[in-house]
């Protein structure tokens, strides 16, 4: 027996590299806090604060108030007895906590708010836990382990099909009208992420560590297009359906040129199409349906497939000129999983996606600015006002600010200089478009006066309403990822804190949920979350979060968006 329990303990310290029983306190109490998150959140499902347009679901308390109320009380003695073996906490502040249960439980019958409220003290409690026993290790166990979970669930569903559980999972993610369950999974999760993230202010957290960065960018490549891929398997796709309207539209677009004499005329005319926004993409689909023979369907669905490792490859490329391989490679596999992909396979976004990576690549060529360079990045802005004209009127703007104002520039004779070579491609676009809608004002013009006149009438609750509908129903609820953006966030803040490399980014990262309150269209805050390349400083914060935790949540992130490209085909 002795012997068994010194091999159980050799097997935890090398492997695990818990230390001691706090080790294990906190890995049992973060893994079954998340779980009852889970729990409370499909309650707010089945019984949300805000009425939705479906048939009311009774609340299930008869089997689950004993459940959650055993649950929460483990998770509260757990984290009482912890503090053993470190800095105890005060008696005073140890008694309120145990007053956190029987609340819990009592709220849960019918005030769902305040035991929303409740949960999120608890988990305060713990976050305040971990950073006092330093139990890194233990926590970052409990979200792989759950992250494999999930994991095993996708395998099942692939080898299984619909004999599998598909919805009814405690796990379950995005895919109701109120995804409260996802939402407080991931706010779980940022507990641990808030916890770590102070102790890397410290410097007292570790650095994800590796050879090379390049394995991970082969990884990301790989998995950004099984991401993509998914939704077109006979296993999530049994009716071969089509993931977006815009395919169709693609394809019936591509048509128009094929049956044209003059395919380059044709998408340079001032016809009032979604041509005149995207002549030059329309061109590289016309191109890549006569070089593969493929149907215009067919051709329209298989590009995103090939813009995907692209876009990949020039978020490496941009983050790598700005820090270092570490944080690129994390960035590029962060691209992978996160809400981009996704969005960009359910919203039908080829055109977007496509331009998102010229545009990043123009950043990262002008990430050291010299006259070669700026004549370089002005070809690729010129092509990129032709390929999609929406996204380079967002992020061109922000490239000539981060020209003009960025640490990087050099003197002011070479900003001015790189200034006026990356004008010219704006200069030459307005005057094509000007030229293709005739005597109309510029599309961009339109654009921003459409967003005024929309935004003046508007509360700022009915912004913040709009922004809620953007993530969680328009583009099939893909953008919803708060794990992503918080990760955003607290690398933004880490970035000025260690006042290392270019801050453009995670000034634009935190100024990111001002952005999105400019205007409520659900379709220009879905496409400022799309073009902000958030991912970057969310990259640099898991590279400087212990990296257990950083694996753990890549983990996490691979899991989720394979779930959901798994179970968002529309049925």
């Amino acid at each position: 027996m002795e012997a068994e329990e010194r091999g159980l303990r050799r097997f935890v310290s090398r492997w695990l590299g818990w230390r001691d029983r706090s080790d294990i306190y906190v890995f049992l109490a973060l893994f079954l806090f998340v779980f009852l998150s889970a729990r409370v959140g499909i309650l707010l499902e089945t019984e949300p604060l805000v009425p939705v347009n479906r048939a009311s679901v009774p609340l299930p308390v008869s089997w689950s108030l004993l459940y959650d109320v055993a649950i929460i009380a483990l998770s509260v003695a757990l984290m009482l007895v912890a503090p053993r073996s470190r800095p105890p906490w005060p008696p005073s502040k140890a008694y309120l906590v145990l007053l956190v249960p029987p609340i819990l439980s009592l709220l849960q019958v019918r005030f769902l708010f305040l035991s929303v409220l409740a949960l999120i003290a608890l988990g305060l409690v713990l976050a305040w836990k971990i950073p006092s026993t330093k139990s890194f290790r233990a926590a970052s166990s409990a979200i792989a382990i759950i992250s494999t979970w999930l994991l095993i669930l996708c395998a099942s569903q692939l080898l299984l099909g619909e004999r599998f559980l598909r919805l009814n999972l405690p796990l379950y993610v995005y895919m109701a009208p109120q995804p409260a369950s996802g939402y407080l999974i991931l706010a779980s999760l940022s507990i641990a992420i808030v916890a770590f993230a102070s102790a890397a202010l410290l410097g007292e957290s570790g650095q994800v560590e590796g050879r090379s960065d390049r394995p991970l960018l082969l990884l990301s490549i790989v998995t950004g297009l099984l991401v993509y891929m998914l939704p077109y398997t006979r296993v999530a796709n049994p009716g071969a359906l089509v993931a977006t309207t815009d395919i169709p539209l693609y394809a019936q677009l591509l048509e128009k040129l094929t049956s044209s004499p003059s395919p380059l005329r044709e998408a340079f005319s001032s016809s009032p199409t979604r041509l005149a926004d995207r002549p030059l993409y329309m061109l590289v689909l016309y191109a890549l349906h006569r070089i593969t023979g493929y149907s215009s369907t067919a051709t329209a669905t298989i590009s995103g497939w090939l813009w995907t490792p692209i876009l990949i490859a020039s978020v490496w490329a941009l983050a790598r000129q700005l820090y270092d391989g570490r944080t690129a490679s994390i960035a590029a596999f962060l691209t992978a999983v996160g809400y981009q992909t996704l969005a960009f396979v359910y919203g039908g976004l080829q055109a977007n996606q496509l331009n998102l990576a010229v545009l990043f690549l123009a950043m990262a060529i002008l990430a050291k600015p010299s006259l070669p360079r700026a004549l370089l990045a002005s070809l690729l802005l010129l092509a990129s006002s032709m390929l999609h004209l929406w996204s380079w009127a967002q992020i061109a703007p922000a490239i000539i600010a981060w020209v003009i104002l960025g640490p990087r520039g050099g003197s002011i004779k070479n900003r001015l200089v790189c200034l006026a070579v990356i004008a010219v491609p704006i200069i030459v676009s307005l005057y094509i478009y000007s030229y293709m809608l005739g005597d109309t004002p510029s599309a961009i013009t339109q654009s921003v006066m459409r967003i005024i006149e929309k935004n003046d009438p508007y509360t700022i609750t009915e912004k913040i309403g709009g922004i809620e509908r953007a993530l969680s129903i328009y583009l099939w609820g893909t953008l919803s990822n708060p794990l992503l953006l918080l990760l955003g966030l607290v690398g933004a803040v880490l970035l000025v804190a260690d006042r290392r490399g270019d801050p453009s980014l995670a000034i634009m990262s935190l100024s990111l949920p001002i952005l999105l309150l400019v205007s409520p269209d659900m379709t220009f805050v879905s496409r400022l979350m799309v073009n902000v390349p958030i991912q970057i400083p969310a990259a640099y914060a898991l590279s400087r979060l212990d990296k257990r935790l950083a694996y753990s949540l890549m983990l996490y992130m691979l899991a989720v968006a394979l779930y959901f490209s798994l179970n968002a085909v529309p049925r």
